[in-house]
C-alpha cells in the first residue's frame, strides 16, 4: 500500500514538472514573439526610403521624357541620359555602392544594404536633375537666339523704312488693314521681292511706327451705359455657354447632346453680339480680347460638329479681334494688355493651322505673319 502511495505521489509530481516546463515555454515564446515582430516592422520601414526614391525616379525620369517631347526637345533629353550613363563619377559611384550593397546582404546587415541602396537611389535622381537642368538651359538658349534673331531683323528693318522716302508711301492705318495685306503701298517693295524671313520684320517695322503714333497713355474713362449693360450681359452669357459645355460632357445628357450643343451656341452668339455691342460704344483691349476668346471657343465648338469652313471663319475673327485688342492696348501704352491680346492672337493661330481640311493656306500664313510682327512689336515696344 506504502509503495503504491508513493508511486502515485512520484507520477503526480512528474505529471505537475511537466506542466511546468510546458508552462515556461509558453510564456517563453510569448515574450519572443513581440521581439520578433519588432524587428520584422523595423525591418520593413528602413527599406521605405530607398523603395520611395526609386519610384521619385522613376516618376522623374517619365516626366522628363514626356515634358521634353512636349517641347519638342526630347533629344536633348536622351542625350543627357547618355550623358549621364556614361558619366564615369556616377558609373564609379553606383558600382561600389552596389557591390557595397551585396556584401552587405551576405553578412545579412540590413541597415547598411538600405543605406548602400538609398545613395545609389541619390546619385540617380542627380542625374536626373541634370537632365532637367540641360533641357531648360537648351531651351532658353533658343529663346535668347530667337530674341537676338528678332531684334537684328528688327532693327534692319527699321532703319531700312526710316530711309525710305516717305513722299512715296502710303501711310499705314492698322484698323484699316489687320493682317497688312497689302505690303507694296506701305514700303514701296512688291510682295514677289519680300521673302518670308524678312516679311514679319517688315511688317513689324511699319506696325511699330504706326501705332507709336497714336500712344495717349492711360485715361480716366466714363464708360457708356450701353458699354456697361453689354459688357456684363455678354459676360452673363458666356458663362450660360460654359454650363452648357458642362452639361455636355456628362454621359447622362448623351441622348439630348444636340439639344445641348443647341442652347450652348445660341448663348456664346448672343455674348459675342453684347460685347461687339459694347465695343460700338467704347473701345477697350479687353473686351476686345474677350470677344477673340470667345471666337476661339467656337471654333473648338464648331470643331467638334465638323463644320470646318465655319471654324476656320471662327479663328480667323479671334484673330482680328485679338489685333484690335493690341491696337487699343498700345494707344494706352499697356504693354500687359498688349501681350495677353497676343496669347489670344497666337492661339487662333496655332488652330487655324491644324484645322483638318484647311486649304486656304495664303489666310493662314497672312495670320502666322501677322502674329509673328506682332511679337517683334511688343517686345520692341519700351525701347
Amino acid at each position: 500500500m506504502a509503495k503504491q502511495n508513493k508511486k502515485k505521489r512520484f507520477a503526480n509530481k512528474t505529471q505537475q514538472n511537466g506542466k511546468t516546463k510546458e508552462t515556461v515555454r509558453k510564456e517563453t515564446n510569448n515574450e519572443q514573439r513581440p521581439k520578433k515582430r519588432k524587428k520584422n516592422i523595423s525591418g520593413l520601414l528602413i527599406w521605405l526610403i530607398p523603395t520611395a526614391l526609386f519610384l521619385a525616379n522613376i516618376l522623374y525620369a517619365c516626366f522628363l521624357c514626356s515634358w521634353s517631347t512636349r517641347i519638342g526637345k526630347s533629344s536633348v533629353c536622351l542625350a543627357s541620359f547618355a550623358d549621364a550613363m556614361e558619366s564615369i563619377a556616377m558609373i564609379i559611384t553606383n558600382v561600389f555602392l552596389l557591390i557595397g550593397a551585396v556584401i552587405f546582404a551576405l553578412f545579412r546587415k540590413k541597415e547598411a544594404v538600405c543605406a548602400a541602396v538609398s545613395v545609389i537611389m541619390v546619385v540617380l535622381l542627380y542625374g536626373l536633375v541634370a537632365v532637367n537642368l540641360k533641357v531648360a538651359s537648351s531651351v532658353s538658349a533658343d529663346q535668347e537666339e530667337s530674341f537676338v534673331v528678332n531684334l537684328e531683323k528688327s532693327m534692319e528693318v527699321l532703319s531700312y523704312i526710316q530711309n525710305l522716302t516717305v513722299n512715296h508711301l502710303q501711310q499705314y492705318i492698322p484698323e484699316e488693314d489687320l493682317f497688312m495685306e497689302n505690303m507694296e503701298q506701305y514700303c514701296g517693295i512688291a510682295d514677289n521681292d519680300i521673302s518670308q524671313d524678312e516679311r514679319s520684320g517688315m511688317m513689324a517695322a511699319i506696325i511699330l511706327s504706326a501705332l507709336k503714333r497714336n500712344v495717349v497713355g492711360k485715361t480716366e474713362k466714363d464708360l457708356p451705359y450701353n458699354y456697361e449693360t453689354n459688357v456684363l450681359l455678354g459676360n452673363e452669357l458666356y458663362m450660360c455657354f460654359l454650363f452648357w459645355i458642362e452639361k455636355s460632357e456628362k454621359k447622362e445628357n448623351s441622348s439630348i447632346i444636340n439639344k445641348i450643343y443647341g442652347c450652348a451656341l445660341y448663348e456664346l452668339e448672343e455674348a459675342i453680339k453684347c460685347k461687339i455691342e459694347a465695343d460700338d460704344s467704347l473701345q477697350t483691349a479687353e473686351n476686345r480680347r474677350l470677344i477673340g476668346v470667345c471666337y476661339i471657343d467656337a471654333g473648338d465648338f464648331y470643331q467638334k460638329m465638323d463644320e470646318i469652313d465655319t471654324t476656320i471663319e471662327s479663328y480667323e475673327n479671334a484673330a482680328e479681334w485679338a489685333v484690335k485688342s493690341i491696337h487699343s492696348a498700345a494707344i494706352e501704352n499697356d504693354v500687359k494688355a498688349m501681350n495677353d491680346a497676343w496669347d489670344v492672337l497666337n492661339d487662333a493661330a496655332d488652330r487655324i493651322e491644324v484645322v483638318e481640311g484647311s486649304s486656304d493656306a495664303d489666310n493662314v500664313q497672312a495670320i502666322k505673319d501677322i502674329r509673328d510682327a506682332y511679337r517683334i512689336v511688343i517686345d520692341h515696344w519700351e525701347e
